[in-house]
């Protein structure tokens, strides 16, 4: 998370993000797809501040989102401070469950 952190402070230095969206807990690996939008909608319902990288344009993010997430990951890849929900899907089963506002809160969902 420090590396990722590091990298928001930089993308906010550069005029790419505001502060207050690097300091946000929830990050968002994507592209403009389907998926990636359906994911961000939930997130905006939710009224939930995040930081959106666009792995697409940027093969170093892509890597970094690979790394954290594993290599041939779908888009988007969703992280929760540490937490890897994993792709949109995922993201939209958490909160079918009533888990997703808790992890959101800061509370670890059981499996």
């Amino acid at each position: 998370m420090v590396r990722t952190l590091r990298r928001a402070r930089e993308l906010a230095a550069e005029g790419h993000y505001s502060l207050a969206e690097w300091l946000a807990l929830l990050e968002r690996y994507g592209h403009r797809c389907g998926y990636c939008g359906a994911a961000k909608s939930l997130l905006t319902r939710k009224k939930v501040a995040f930081i959106e990288f666009d792995v697409a344009k940027n093969p170093a993010l892509r890597q970094e989102m690979w790394d954290r997430a594993g290599v041939g990951s779908t888009f988007p890849q969703i992280f929760i401070g540490e937490i890897h929900v994993g792709g949109c899907d995922e993201l939209y089963a958490l909160d079918r469950q009533g888990k997703l506002d808790a992890l959101l809160a800061g509370e670890k969902a059981d499996s």
